[in-house]
């Protein structure tokens, strides 16, 4: 009996949190602000603890709340896995699959391979979440999410997908105005098109043919925040930057953009498929990731998938 309160306590509590305030939860639970406001009380009273800062205008976690909250969600995720085990025992992936994406590689590259994956598997819903941020697994209850770059370390796991080039590129028209160059030393009069976050103090460092180090200053003439913003600055021809392959090599082959230093080369990044940490993966996640990976091996963004433990973050 009380393993059945402290589910029902965690159902209610996930619903007054995620609704802000007693009348919505109990809206969606179907009983009345009073009752969910009773239960509240006669849970306080259980724990010896306030867990709401209550107010007209606002319902707030006390310290206690949040570490009430933490442990809610832990009981409720445990429900979630439970019922993803029973249902791999059927063998056919469904439920829905929560998918956070950079927004330039989700638009242009993601949502194609989920199309096909959703006709192979109909019984799999998809809710598709674009951000360039690292979105927090637990709060927006991401089962998986596509990383570019490198990553760092934490209770996260990675299946790397393929490693990317990063590609110094401009268009013809914009490399004439400049004496050919000879070494990345010699990009830096240029006009550089950078990304925001990354344009206060970006160094770029290239590895000659001879094995030789040269970092240059990148300062940013134009700023964008997107890569696919980047893309089309870069193509009006009005500077330089570097771009990862995917997202330049088809232009590069139809003339309209241009390699620079091809024999220079700056350090590969990586994409992957980052997935929490736990005992029994969801089928529905299994079925996707060897979905992607069957993918890239069968288009232009072939690769070999490797495990990587323990990891997440971008640096």
């Amino acid at each position: 009996m009380r393993s059945k309160k402290a589910i029902e306590h965690s159902l209610l509590f996930k619903e007054i949190v995620e609704q802000g305030s007693f009348s919505a939860a109990g809206k969606r639970l179907g009983i009345g602000p009073s009752m969910v406001s009773q239960h509240i009380k006669n849970l306080e009273e259980e724990l010896g603890v306030t867990l709401f800062h209550r107010s007209t205008r606002q319902l707030r976690l006390t310290e206690a709340g949040q570490v009430y909250w933490e442990g809610c969600q832990q009981i409720i995720k445990a429900l979630d896995n439970t019922q993803e085990a029973l249902q791999n025992l059927n063998d056919e992936p469904s439920g829905l699959l929560r998918i956070t994406a950079d927004t330039d590689y989700g638009v242009d590259y993601l949502i194609p391979i989920i199309a096909q994956f959703m006709k192979r598997y109909p019984k799999v819903g998809v809710e598709l979440v674009l951000d360039d941020a690292n979105l927090d697994f637990l709060e927006h209850k991401i089962d998986l999410a596509i990383r570019l770059g490198n990553l760092k370390d934490s209770s996260l796991r990675a299946t790397k997908l393929r490693s990317t080039r990063r590609i110094t590129c401009a268009t013809p028209e914009y490399l004439a105005q400049f004496p050919q160059p000879q070494t990345p030393r010699d990009l830096q009069s240029y006009q550089w098109i950078t990304l925001n976050p990354l344009s206060n103090s970006r160094q770029l460092a290239y590895q000659g043919p001879d094995g030789e180090c040269i970092s240059i200053p990148t300062p940013g003439h134009i700023r964008t925040n997107t890569g696919r913003a980047l893309l089309a600055f870069l193509c009006e021809g009005v500077g330089i930057t570097v771009l990862p392959d995917f997202m330049v090599q088809s232009r590069i082959e139809s003339g309209v953009l241009v390699e620079v230093l091809p024999q220079y080369k700056l350090p590969q990044a990586g994409i992957y498929i980052v997935f929490p940490s736990t005992q029994t993966m969801p089928l529905k996640v299994r079925t996707f990731i060897n979905f992607v990976k069957s993918h890239l091996k069968t288009s232009l963004l072939e690769s070999s998938p490797q495990i990587v433990a323990r990891t997440d973050e971008r640096e």
